[in-house]
Parts: C-alpha cells; structure tokens; sequence
C-alpha cells in the first residue's frame, strides 16, 4: 500500500488542531468559571441572579419581601412606643392629681378646720383642676393625645358652652381610634379617645368631679364633702384602670417586637441559605480553576511551539 511522504505530517497537523481547540475551550471555561466565582467572592453571594439558580433566587427574594415587612412592623412599633408611654405618664400624673384631690376633701371634711381653711383647699383644687385639664390636653410632636382623630384639635376646653359638664368643660375631640398594624395579621389601639379618659363608667366627668369637690368644700357640708370626696375615688379609680390598661397595650408591643426580631432571624437564615456563599469552599474551587487555566494556558503554548516546529 503506497503512503505519502506527507500524510504523517498532516495527521499530527489535524491531532494538534483538535487538541488546540480542545484547550481553547477548557481555558474559556475556567476563566468563566474564575470570573464566576470572584462575582461569589465579592458579593458575598452565590445567587446573584435567576439564572445561577430559579429557585434559590425566588426564596431569596421572597426572604427580602418579609424582611421589608417585618421592619415596618418594627418601626411602626417604635414609633407607636412613644404614644403609648406619654399616655400612660399622663395618666399617671392624672391619677396622681386625682389622689391629692382626695386627700384634700379628706382634710377638708376635718370638722375642726374653719371656712377659711376649708376655702384654702377649695382653692388648691381649682388650680388642681387646672393642672388636669392641662394634662387631658397633653402633646406629642404637636399632636394631642387623647383628641382621637382629630390629634390637631385641642382637646379639652372650659368656655362653658351648651355642651359642656358641670365643671364648664368641652370635649372637641372625636372617638376615632389611631390603629396601627404591627404585624401580619395583627393591629392595636394606641390612643385612648377624650370621652374615655375624662369620662366615668357614672357619666360624670372627670373635671365635674373635681368641681363637686370644690362646690362641696366652699359649702362647708360635712356629707356633701365626704360624697364628693368618694366621687373624686372613683375618678381616680378610673384612670388607675386606664393606666393599666395602657401598660397592657405595650407589653403587647413589646411582644410582638420580640416575636417579629425572632421571625427576622428565621428569614436572615433562609435568606442566607438560599443566596449565600460558601466562602472557604469558593476560595479553594476559586485556586483549584486558577490552577487549571494556568495549566491549559501552558499546554496550549506548547502545542502550538510543536505546531510551528511541525510546519517548519
């Protein structure tokens, strides 16, 4: 069988293309694979994008919406916080007021203290009255707690008009509760309305019973000052439960902050898990693909020397 002289030649010619071309493509790969992984290295993550993985990618994102969530919850809680806690330091000091009126008609129904002495305290409770009707007009960031929906309306006036008690008071507030989600599925009341916090399970108001005891004292009757006496205890009695009841209220936001930074935690986790890298192991596949490239870039070069001493 006759064989050219020259066949040899073109068959190492043809070997040396394939295998060029072979290499070619195994270099491209690691340097994908190289830029690939630095992407990893330098976010951190090893889903950057819905192509590196549909599913992970639509956990992780998914993980994001909650997060968003949760944190408006959280910030809606501490921002709500500071309603709750400046209500319930104005009831308490309401209270507060309301226990020294008690102890005044206490002292007042004394049958050794003259008129005079009893007028002395009829007038500390008028400016008593005063200081509680200031508080039922207290402010936070130029809004009055306790005018419901109306927060830019002060509350409580006392310009005797048709509508007002017997202590000359009017409630220009409204019975609009101020609700706010802090959770899935969850929303409080953080406002206590005027007509709840001034007015008794009775109907009499809190500034009327304050007046009783005033009108009472400057009567100088012994029974009437004791009857209006116990009217200021009820008085007190009704706050104390509204403080209570406040108190209540942020236990509840501060569980519901706690069950919300536990839920964060869950989410962070599964956000990590779908996304995240694997630092150590992306350093080591990162060295192991740069020694690959590194080898094919020198095998490539030597096939295409053996090439250029073959043609010559």
């Amino acid at each position: 069988m006759y064989t050219s002289t020259n066949s040899v030649p073109r068959f190492l010619s043809r070997q040396l293309s394939l295998n060029t071309g072979a290499l070619d493509r195994a270099a491209f790969n690691r340097r994908a694979e190289i830029a690939r992984l630095n992407e990893h290295l330098a976010t951190g993550k090893s889903v950057n994008r819905p192509s590196d993985d549909p599913a992970a990618f639509d956990v992780a994102r998914a993980m994001d919406e909650t997060l968003g969530r949760f944190d408006q919850y959280l910030r809606t809680i501490n921002s709500s916080r500071l309603w709750i806690d400046e209500t319930e330091a104005s009831l308490t000091r309401i209270g507060d007021h309301l226990t020294r009126a008690y102890e005044s008609g206490l002292r007042a129904a004394n049958a050794t203290l003259t008129q005079d002495d009893r007028n002395a305290i009829a007038d500390e409770l008028e400016g008593l009255l005063e200081t509680v009707l200031s508080e039922l007009n207290s402010q936070v960031a130029g809004e009055y707690l306790f005018a419901g929906g109306a927060s830019k309306t002060k509350p409580f006036e006392r310009d005797a008009s048709g509508s007002s008690d017997g202590a000359g008071v009017t409630y220009y507030g409204d019975a609009a509760a101020r609700t706010r989600t802090i959770g899935d599925d969850l929303a409080v009341d953080i406002n206590l309305t005027g007509d709840v916090v001034a007015t008794l399970p009775s109907g009499t108001t809190l500034t009327e019973s304050l007046s009783d005891l005033i009108d009472a004292i400057r009567v100088g009757d012994s029974d009437q000052i004791s009857a209006a006496t116990d009217g200021a205890t009820k008085a007190r009695d009704h706050i104390l439960r509204l403080v209570a009841s406040t108190g209540g209220t942020a236990q509840r936001m501060s569980f519901a902050e706690e069950q919300l930074r536990e839920s964060i935690l869950h989410a962070e986790s599964r956000r990590s898990g779908a996304e995240d890298a694997d630092i150590a192991q992306t350093v080591t596949d990162l060295q192991q693909h740069q020694l690959g490239l590194q080898a094919a870039t020198q095998a490539l070069l030597a096939i295409r020397q053996l090439h250029i001493t073959n043609f010559l």
